[in-house]
């Protein structure tokens, strides 16, 4: 029976990605979350003998079943923060808000097997004359026992089966989180940060992270009480430091990485395994549950479906190996059943700036699309330009890409982008840098298009020409501070010309870097621009398009002035919230990305809703594009997508 519903659901499962494939295709960056359904700051994780996962979801214990039904499990928590199964299915829960471990027996009765609701301490007894003091993370041990990682009090402790609690060994260098049983007979217990065997006797040897056969040595000038100094930040946080903007690749730190200051704060997460083997993972600071599949390939199971290098747990699998994983080391470790070092590759990025393939490349924040005439992607994410190609690798540009100075080739000027991108006609992109307008090759390579220090767009004549050409033949040419760049978007016509507008001036900018400007007429003021194939020049105003004429004169081309909504309509009738993105396609139809969301504004003036096929989850969109064949790309945070035409 068992088998008959894995089928199914896998069947399932299978025919939802291929409707999807029919439609969008993930193009790059995180993958989607096969359930994307919101959870609060899962910790506790364990499988039941049918494939069920028991996971914690803020105040309460969830289960997801084998078919992927999610359902509530009877039971008040304040925090549960840790999950066993016993043989005969009764669910055991570490409630850490309370102080207390409960059981929740397979009909969905609920009691408490030790520990005092609302009492913290650290008293050994029998049921609830016995104290904890935040429990966490739960294991039953080969005789049948249940060992708690008592967080609070810096202990191990194990409830016997008529419910005596005794303390196995405390004073601990750290406050255990997961918890695991080896093949050995020995207790793995760990945070964020470290991890520590505890044997049968109760001494405890930290456990050596640097992949040696053999455990490392006992310290004993440890005092009980007094923890050795751990490592005092992320990774991530420590690459970001030390990384120089212009020439290397920039790590994006999340919100919900863990810093120096809150790295303690964050409690860790755990693991277990499925009946496949395959490990499942909980990440409290991003509200995610994940699953390891047996290559190594990470898979968003539940919740927001990124991977951000937070993973911690500890997991022993089906022939005795034992997996571990410390977020605040970026570390990922394996032992066999004897003990020795074994492989654990992970497919999934340490950062979120990783290139490499499209589908393993990480992106952290990405504000803005251009597909090159090359076929090449460009991707605009923080500070950083980065090209996906035609063969779906990652690259990120501009690390090496500078603008030359006079008399020295190798003096880099640094690059600072200000979040204007679009795809130039011959190849590459135009961005805004340094307050100026260049180019940006395949390369990476910058060339000049805005003109020389000390010159405004305007400034023609013979004169300036030659100080133009005299600067193109020198290499001493970093832009002028073209007027209110940077306060819309730039745009680009089939001449090659880029466009943009600012203080009420449309500013036309050619190749070489002569600039011609047209007064705005009527109201509305500037906007972001937009050139269709067709030449007409179009201005996004928030929520409302409209049309410029060679004259400067502005009208109203869709949505209203006064008025916001979502409602689709021809064209006057139509109602936006607000656009931020805008793209054309070869038959001059608009795609706009209103409020985060899909719409077209057809070459007719037919506004629609579009994208209702989008992956359920996947968050509002950020970004758009459209290739020469009128595939259409869209960008979330850190996930790009294609719908093909």
């Amino acid at each position: 029976m068992n088998k008959k519903r894995l089928i199914a659901a896998a069947a399932a499962l299978l025919l939802s990605h291929a409707a999807l494939a029919a439609k969008w295709e993930l193009v790059a960056g995180a993958p989607i979350a096969m359930n994307s359904e919101r959870i609060d700051a899962p910790r506790g994780i364990a499988v039941g003998r049918d494939d069920t996962i028991y996971f914690t979801d803020g105040a309460t214990v969830r289960a997801m079943k084998a078919d992927g039904a999610l359902v509530t499990v009877p039971g008040r928590f304040i925090a549960p923060a840790g999950l066993a199964v016993a043989a005969d299915g009764t669910l055991y829960v570490a409630d850490a808000g309370n102080h207390a471990v409960k059981a929740i027996s397979p009909s969905g009765d609920v009691r408490t097997v030790a520990g005092q609701a609302g009492t913290a301490g650290r008293n050994d007894g029998k049921g609830i004359a016995a104290r904890f003091d935040q429990p966490a993370g739960l294991a039953f041990d080969a005789a049948g026992g249940l060992l708690v990682a008592d967080a609070g009090n810096s202990a191990l402790r194990r409830i016997s089966a008529d419910g005596v609690v005794s303390t196995v060994v405390q004073g601990l260098p750290l406050q255990p989180q997961g918890i695991a049983l080896d093949a050995r007979g020995g207790v793995i217990l760990h945070d964020a940060a470290s991890a520590l065997r505890v044997e049968a006797s109760g001494k405890w040897l930290p456990l050596d992270l640097q992949m040696d056969a053999a455990p490392a040595q006992a310290q004993p000038e440890l005092q009980q009480g007094h923890a050795p100094e751990r490592i005092s930040a992320s990774a991530i946080a420590g690459a970001a430091a030390e990384c120089q903007r212009g020439k290397c690749l920039r790590r994006y730190l999340a919100p919900s990485m863990p810093t120096v200051a809150r790295a303690r704060a964050v409690p860790a997460g755990q693991m277990a395994v499925d009946s496949q083997g395959r490990l499942l993972a909980t990440v409290p600071a991003t509200g995610t549950i994940y699953r390891i599949e047996l290559n190594g390939m990470i898979v968003p199971l539940l919740g927001a479906g990124d991977v951000t290098g937070e993973l911690s747990g500890v997991a022993r699998a089906q022939d005795g190996s034992l997996h571990l994983l410390l977020a605040e080391r970026q570390a990922a470790m394996s032992w066999d059943a004897n003990g020795k070092a074994q492989p654990f590759a992970l497919q999934y990025a340490a950062s979120l700036n990783r290139d490499g393939p499209a589908l393993q490349a990480r992106f952290g924040d990405i504000t803005q699309l251009a597909v090159g005439r090359d076929g090449g992607l460009y991707v605009l994410d923080g500070d950083q330009l980065r090209r996906i190609d035609k063969e779906g690798v990652v690259r990120t540009l501009l690390e090496a890409g500078s603008f030359r100075k006079l008399r020295d080739s190798h003096t880099a000027a640094q690059v600072d982008l200000h979040g204007a991108m679009v795809a130039r006609p011959s190849t590459g992109v135009f961005v805004t840098a340094n307050g100026g307008l260049a180019g940006v090759s395949t390369e990476g390579m910058i060339s000049l298009v805005s003109g020389p220090p000390g010159m405004t767009p305007e400034q023609t004549g013979f004169v300036p020409a030659l100080r133009r050409m005299w600067a193109y033949v020198t290499q001493d040419a970093e832009p002028f501070m073209l007027t209110g760049l940077g306060q819309h978007r730039i745009a680009a016509d089939a001449t090659g010309q880029a466009w943009y507008c600012a203080d009420n001036v449309l500013w036309r900018i050619r190749p070489r870097g002569v600039a011609r400007k047209t007064e705005l007429q009527g109201t509305g003021g500037c906007g972001d621009v937009l050139v269709a194939p067709s030449d007409d020049v179009f201005m996004l105003h928030g929520h409302y398009v409209s049309r410029v004429g060679a004259d400067g004169y502005q009208w109203l081309a869709a949505g209203s002035r006064d008025r916001k909504g979502s409602n689709d309509g021809v064209s006057l009738m139509a109602r936006f919230r607000n656009i931020t993105h805008a793209a054309t396609d070869a038959g001059n139809n608009i795609y706009l990305i209103d409020d985060g969301a899909l719409r077209k504004l057809s070459a007719n003036g037919e506004v629609t809703t579009e994208g209702k096929d989008l992956p359920e989850g996947l968050g509002k969109l950020r970004a758009l594009a459209v290739d020469r064949k009128g595939a259409l790309y869209v960008a979330t945070q850190r996930t790009i997508l294609k719908l093909k035409p």
